[in-house]
């Protein structure tokens, strides 16, 4: 600054300097965020007149909070960090703590689901508010003896009952009920569709349910005739009388499903036919019993039919009583009647009394046994009557006869 009068001047050198900030305050020291949040912090620089306001404004923790040059603080993560504004040599901080969004209500895609036995269903859990810091959602079941669930939310049906699966996040859950029901029989089949049986013989029969998943696989057997065929309840089949009946096997669950076996009862045929005596010699008169066994012992129908050749020499009831009439031979046939036409025969020899060999009382006769060897000489009509019981070939006059002493 010069200051002259007329020749002389003087001057003084005057220094202009800034006026520098004093003090620096901030809108707030403190501030609680949630991730997300902003907030806009203010700085006022002191004293007034301090020749530049310019603020600079940093962050301790960019991975917790940032700031921009206006002051603009943005949440970015769980933590704390400083907020500082700065003006010259001045400066003051806000503490900014970044705290979680909490869960404030969780819904699931369904409050209920029914399933089979091994079946499954995928639950989902949604989480508000949408800026909720965790939405994890932990899965759990009241009773995995009756339904599972993984951390997923993937349901198993285990078994029959109910449980409760509960998606719980923080402090909030909801549930979703879950009923396992039975699996039901879709259908049956039986080993084999028809059967055929002798009597007394057995078949085992095997019913297999299906689905492969089905809760109750028992199944019940029923005979539509147990008079001809009986069943057990292990599905045995037992043949009882001839005839047909219809093996039922059902399922026990209450579905109806069932599926049937027809089983056809046979007779038991004759496999062989033996009679006693299968020959027979004796005199006109006399009867005897033919026996006769078929076998095998369960053959259904043992009846037999007797008949004769000849009804002149000898004839036959319906018990195998033969009745010899007159001297002669005839054939005695037994034979089957339950269409296995098996027979036997018994031949029988006729032989005429002492009295009809002598043509006069005092007649004599050499006797021989039955394979021809001389016995005795010029036996008379009362030392024939003394001979030992057996079958006799007599020869004299009349001519040769065999005869029976009994």
């Amino acid at each position: 600054i010069t200051a002259t009068c007329g020749e002389v001047s003087t001057y003084c050198t005057v220094t202009v300097v800034a006026t520098p900030a004093e003090s620096i305050t901030i809108s707030q020291e403190t501030a609680t965020l949630k991730v997300g949040e902003t907030v806009e912090l203010t700085a006022t620089v002191m004293p007034e007149d301090a020749t530049d306001k310019t603020v600079s404004w940093t962050s301790s923790d960019e991975a917790v909070a940032t700031v921009n040059a206006e002051g603009k603080v943005t949440a970015i993560a769980l933590g704390e960090a400083n907020i500082t504004a700065k003006c010259g040599e001045v400066s003051t901080y806000c503490t900014v703590t970044v705290v979680a969004t909490p869960a404030e209500s969780i819904t699931i895609s369904r409050e209920t689901a029914t399933l089979k036995v091994g079946e499954t269903v995928e639950l989902t859990a949604n989480v508000l508010p949408e800026d909720a810091t965790d939405k994890t959602v932990s899965w759990t079941s009241n009773d995995e003896a009756v339904a599972t669930v993984d951390a997923e939310g993937k349901v198993t049906a285990v078994a029959l009952g109910e449980a409760t699966i509960t998606a719980k996040c923080g402090e909030v859950s909801t549930y979703c009920t879950v009923t396992v029901v039975a699996t039901p029989a879709e259908s049956i089949t039986i080993s084999q569709e028809t059967a055929t049986l002798k009597v007394g013989e057995t078949v085992e029969l095997t019913a297999t349910v299906m689905p492969e998943d089905a809760t109750d696989k028992t199944v019940s057997w029923t005979s539509s005739d147990e008079a001809v065929a009986t069943v057990d309840a292990e599905g045995k089949v037992t043949a009882v009388a001839l005839g047909e009946a219809e093996i039922t096997a059902t399922a026990a669950d209450g579905s109806g499903v069932s599926a049937n076996c027809l089983v056809t009862v046979n007779p038991v045929l004759a496999e062989s036919l033996i009679i006693s005596p299968e020959s027979w010699n004796g005199v006109a008169n006399e009867s005897f019993r033919i026996t006769a066994v078929v076998k095998p012992d369960n053959t259904t129908d043992k009846t037999l039919m007797w008949s004769t050749n000849d009804a002149t020499v000898a004839t036959v009831d319906d018990n195998g009583l033969v009745s010899v009439l007159k001297e002669g031979s005839c054939r005695i046939t037994v034979a089957t009647v339950d269409g296995s036409n098996l027979t036997a025969e018994c031949i029988i020899t006729g032989m005429s009394g002492i009295d009809c060999i002598f043509d006069v009382d005092d007649a004599k006769a050499d006797v021989y046994n039955i394979k021809g060897m001389l016995l005795k000489r010029q036996c008379d009509k009362a030392e024939l009557k003394l001979l030992a019981p057996g079958v006799y070939v007599v020869r004299n006059n009349k001519g040769t006869t065999t005869i029976l002493i009994h």
